[in-house]
C-alpha cells in the first residue's frame, strides 16, 4: 500500500492452497505475488514457502520456526485455516495461541531485524452459500456459512485492522460466484460451471 517496507522476502505458510497443491507453476499464487513484487516494488524479492498440504493452524508455528532469520524486511503470506474447518476442529484458543507464535517469532528484531508485515488470507467459501443446492450438488449450512464469516472475521479481519504489521485479503466475498454451486439456479450466487477445478 505504499506505506510498508520493499520486502527481501516473500515467505509462505500455510496448507494445500498455499503450497500450490495440483495448479502449475505459472498458476500458482506464491509464484504470482513474487513475479508482481518483482515488476512493482521489490526486484530482488526472494520466494520462500514452508507451506504443505493438509496443514492445520496449530502447525503454523512449526512452519515459521522454519524461517531462517536475517536482513531484509519480511512479507510473510498465510493461508491456512480450510482443514480445521473442513474436520470440524473449532479451536479459538489454540487458533490465537499459534497466531501468536508466528506473530512472535516473525517480530523479533534479534531474528529479522528489518521487521516483517504479515498478509493474512481469509478463506472462501466453496459452495457459494447455497445451503440446499438443487439436484445431486452439495452445500453447508448457513450456520456453517455463518462460521466460517465469523471465524474470517476474528483470527484474520479483526486480527489486521489492530495491529499495524498485519493486512487482511479479504477472498471470501471475491471468490463468490465461482464456487461449486455457482452454476446452479436457485443458489444465490450465479457464475460459469467451476466444478472442473474445484476438484
Amino acid at each position: 500500500d505504499g506505506c510498508r517496507p520493499k520486502p527481501a522476502r516473500l515467505v509462505v505458510l500455510g496448507d494445500s492452497i498455499a503450497a500450490c497443491l495440483g495448479v502449475g507453476p505459472s498458476e500458482c499464487t506464491p509464484n504470482q505475488l513474487v513475479d508482481h513484487l518483482k515488476q512493482t516494488i521489490a526486484p530482488g524479492v526472494v520466494l520462500e514457502s514452508k507451506a504443505k498440504s493438509g496443514a492445520f493452524t496449530a502447525e503454523l508455528p512449526v512452519q515459521a520456526q522454519a524461517v531462517a532469520g536475517g536482513p531484509g524486511h519480511v512479507l510473510v503470506w498465510v493461508y491456512a485455516i480450510g482443514n480445521d474447518l473442513a474436520t470440524d476442529k473449532i479451536d479459538y484458543p489454540g487458533w490465537n495461541k499459534a497466531w501468536s507464535e508466528v506473530f512472535a517469532y516473525f517480530t523479533d528484531t534479534s531474528r529479522f531485524p528489518d521487521g516483517a508485515t504479515f498478509l493474512l488470507n481469509t478463506q472462501y467459501s466453496p459452495y457459494d452459500q447455497c445451503p440446499d443446492p438443487p439436484g445431486p450438488s452439495r452445500g453447508v449450512t448457513d450456520e456453517q456459512e455463518q462460521l466460517l464469516q465469523d471465524v474470517n472475521k476474528a483470527l484474520f479481519i479483526d486480527v489486521a485492522k489492530q495491529r499495524a504489521d498485519s493486512v487482511a485479503v479479504d477472498h471470501y466475498p471475491d471468490f463468490l460466484g465461482h464456487g461449486r454451486n455457482a452454476d446452479l439456479r436457485g443458489c444465490p450466487h450465479c457464475g460459469a460451471d467451476n466444478t472442473h477445478w474445484l476438484q
